[in-house]
């Protein structure tokens, strides 16, 4: 079986979502046995992808796919040579239906948390995860597109509304002048 993490790391859906979420610094895949308890067969092999903070859930299992392909091979190696090792214990489990904060983006974050939750939401639209979402106004709206830059977080939402906001520059004064 292929899981799209470095078992014992999460276990279950979506792993891709929670690697970034959680501010993993590395992810990769793994080739395992499959047993009765899920994500918890001896593992055949294992490749390692560094994250960075441009990585989003869809570059992501991108990458995943592609690396699981290349090792394919040597994973029947190792099975057909009986040279798998013994998963350790741990490393959390993630129900399908289960999404970083249930799949709501949360604006009193600071900008590396909403950074973090956008990549981790931004799964493309064939998916089958639900869109990031936002309760703004009293109302729930879906994250179709976004923006993070320098002062900026723009929000493309359902229903033809964008939300941007703005960091305030700090600025001071000297000499009667205003420096920005």
């Amino acid at each position: 079986n292929y899981h799209n993490a470095l078992l014992p790391f999460h276990r279950g859906c979506n792993a891709h979502i929670w690697s970034i979420w959680e501010n993993d610094k590395k992810t990769g895949i793994t080739w395992h046995m499959v047993k009765e308890s899920i994500d918890t067969g001896d593992i055949l092999v294992q490749k390692e992808i560094k994250l960075d903070n441009n990585c989003t859930a869809l570059s992501l299992l991108n990458a995943q796919h592609k690396l699981a392909l290349t090792l394919f091979r040597e994973a029947l190696e190792i099975l057909k040579n009986k040279a798998f090792k013994m998963q350790i214990s741990g490393g959390g489990y993630h129900k399908k239906l289960s999404l970083p904060n249930n799949g709501y983006l949360d604006l009193t974050w600071n900008k590396e948390k909403i950074s973090r939750f956008l990549r981790a939401m931004d799964c493309g639209a064939l998916s089958g995860v639900p869109k990031a979402r936002l309760e703004i106004l009293g109302e729930e709206r879906e994250i179709l597109f976004y923006e993070i830059n320098e002062l900026d977080l723009i929000l493309n939402l359902s229903d033809n509304v964008i939300l941007k906001i703005t960091k305030e520059k700090k600025c001071k004064k000297s000499n009667n002048f205003l420096s920005i």
